[in-house]
């Protein structure tokens, strides 16, 4: 067994420890997919629970040399990331009328102490999606995950629309910006779903606490029915447009285009899967690659003809700054 996962879901206090072999696919285990999901799934197979001692002994022996993304070596700096907002920004003056993603490299030298740290996060973000997990093929990850992609329960389908970024117990009313930005996301989700024959009930739309932020959510649920195919459904809802933009396909190649660096795992999604009928998948978000004494974090924001370029910078600032601090390293 050359890879394991660890992992708590929101509101709870279980945490589960796995161990199993990585397979490119989707399969009954543990989850892992990439931005782009044609870059290859994989999935922790034939899951055999273990404690935490078996993980560490997995993690100490981890082999970083069949990474399918390399760790960046450079973080992006505040006037290369402005460099790609004005670049988006110029492209929404043309044809990409929504948004994309603009999304800043943070890398660090260090050891994360990793126990330690997954107990911090728990505490930190109770209402998150706490992980941890390692395959020879994409490394070390640790993160909480304030959004969910899918899940399904009892042939229910849940999700919800979640964007918008300010600072946690902000008063007053959200901005036009974040406003508009959690709509498109929302009516999105709404789209898929009927492309696909469902027929999805939506909350009204509230505010998330995740960490020192906070965002816009609304919920959406539907019933499935066995003429529905989950992978079909997967591929088109991921990414969201809160992780890549809108129209889908003209962000993803202007995220190409614009960003220097690959997204790898950052924005796919993870998580366990039982069944077509059974499984539970979050977003990839606020969380750590680590390898080799470093340790890097992709930060992504939404950007509109009217973004300004350095409260961006600051926002993603604030995201980053969310995980970083719950971090423990080690002496």
């Amino acid at each position: 067994m050359d890879s394991c996962c660890i992992y708590r879901f929101p509101k709870t206090d279980t945490i589960y420890f796995y161990k199993g072999d990585s397979k490119k696919g989707i399969f009954p285990g543990f989850v892992i997919a990439p931005f782009d999901l044609n870059d290859g799934i994989y999935t922790i197979t034939d899951l055999y629970e273990c404690n935490p001692t078996d993980i560490s002994e997995i993690l100490k022996s981890s082999n970083d040399a069949s990474l399918t993304f390399p760790l960046p070596d450079l973080s992006t700096t505040e006037a290369a990331h402005h460099k790609i907002v004005k670049g988006i920004q110029n492209i929404l003056n043309g044809d990409l009328s929504k948004k994309i993603i603009a999304s800043k490299v943070i890398v660090k030298s260090g050891s994360i102490d990793l126990e330690k740290s997954f107990e911090s996060l728990c505490e930190s973000f109770p209402e998150a999606f706490i992980f941890l997990f390692y395959t020879p093929e994409t490394g070390i990850w640790i993160g909480a995950s304030p959004e969910i992609l899918l899940n399904c329960e009892n042939s229910i389908l849940s999700t919800y629309a979640l964007a918008g970024t300010r600072p946690a117990c902000t008063i007053g009313n959200w901005d036009d910006k974040n406003i508009k930005e959690q709509a498109i996301v929302k009516n999105y989700i709404v789209d898929i779903f009927q492309s696909f024959g469902l027929t999805p009930s939506v909350s009204d739309t509230k505010t998330r606490k995740a960490g020192s932020i906070e965002h816009l959510l609304t919920e959406i649920i539907s019933p499935l029915d066995a003429s529905n195919n989950i992978v079909e459904i997967l591929r088109a809802l991921s990414p969201t447009p809160a992780l890549s933009g809108y129209p889908k396909e003209m962000a993803m190649q202007a995220i190409k285009m614009l960003e220097d660096q690959p997204r790898g795992y950052y924005g796919g999604f993870i998580g366990p899967y039982k069944n077509a009928e059974d499984f539970n998948f979050f977003v990839n978000l606020r969380s750590i690659r680590i390898a080799a004494g470093r340790y890097c974090m992709h930060v992504g924001g939404g950007i509109t003809a009217l973004s300004d370029a350095k409260e961006e910078w600051i926002e993603t600032e604030r995201k980053a700054a969310s995980i970083f601090s719950s971090l423990k390293l080690k002496n």
